[in-house]
């Protein structure tokens, strides 16, 4: 279904890519290769996406040569079928509980803001007063007023995913810390074998206390939607991966890789 080059509305889709960056010229002329086909099926296939926003943003993410593929564009223009002007999208805002009424009214004055306008013009406007976060803005354009909270924190970004579920960057309410929240994925929370990993390794890291180890500081369910959320609470750590870092300057010289291993192997010394 993703694959199909079906026709996107011009005005929808490219008024979205301004959030990020411009459509790239490939769009326009929807070019779309079987090799970039094969990586997306494969990436909604093995990855649980809780929305259509969430794949977008992976993709942009993983798969830069999505950019320059009709493909792209299509999903993009799916986007903003939902929220249409600005009015709903500040409804939905305050639906959200991510800003107050009062905050609300505040940013929509100091930024004009008026009725009239365009949900896309209402996000980016936000965006770039700091208000709201892409991943924040991306959902609440798709529709979606939930899944901002868990607890007493609150989700500002996606940082990754693995085979357990996703990890968020989010806002501890009570602390103000900007902390890493891995969050065990739907399919998981019914496997009681994933589940026991899950907390064994949250366990561990709360034990553990070493410089090249993440230190985890709270393992914790709730309630959901749809169920049981199981979720742990990390340091976060700003960088790139190591699997990044190699793609963007390729192999690394035999020096630094010492020092990474090094690093490496004294956490292993003392976890074990």
């Amino acid at each position: 279904t993703f694959c199909r080059t079906e026709p996107v509305e011009p005005a929808k889709s490219e008024a979205l890519f301004s959030i990020g960056s411009a459509p790239p010229a490939a769009c326009q002329r929807g070019m779309c290769n079987g090799s970039t086909r094969r990586s997306v099926l494969r990436v909604i296939i093995e990855t649980e996406f809780r929305s259509l926003a969430s794949l977008m943003i992976y993709a942009c993410d993983k798969l830069p040569r999505l950019r320059d593929t009709c493909l792209f564009r299509l999903l993009r223009g799916r986007l903003v079928a939902a929220i249409a002007d600005a009015c709903d999208f500040l409804d939905l805002l305050e639906r959200s509980r991510l800003l107050t009424a009062e905050e609300i009214d505040a940013a929509a004055e100091r930024l004009q803001i008026s009725d009239g306008a365009g949900a896309i013009a209402a996000a980016k406007a936000m965006i770039k007063d700091g208000l709201l976060s892409r991943f924040q803005a991306n959902r609440l354009l798709e529709g979606n007023h939930r899944g901002f909270f868990i607890d007493h924190f609150r989700i500002e970004d996606i940082l990754g995913s693995g085979g357990m579920g996703w990890v968020y960057i989010a806002k501890d309410l009570k602390t103000g810390e900007t902390v890493a929240l891995k969050m065990l994925c739907e399919k998981a929370e019914t496997d009681l074998g994933l589940l026991a990993r899950f907390q064994l390794e949250a366990k561990a890291g709360m034990l553990l206390d070493h410089e090249a180890i993440i230190r985890t500081h709270l393992i914790a369910s709730t309630t959901g939607l749809y169920g049981d959320i199981h979720y742990t609470v990390m340091d976060l750590v700003r960088g790139v991966g190591l699997d990044e870092f190699v793609a963007l300057g390729g192999p690394i010289k035999w020096p630094l890789a010492c020092h990474i291993i090094l690093h490496v192997a004294a956490g292993l010394h003392h976890a074990h």
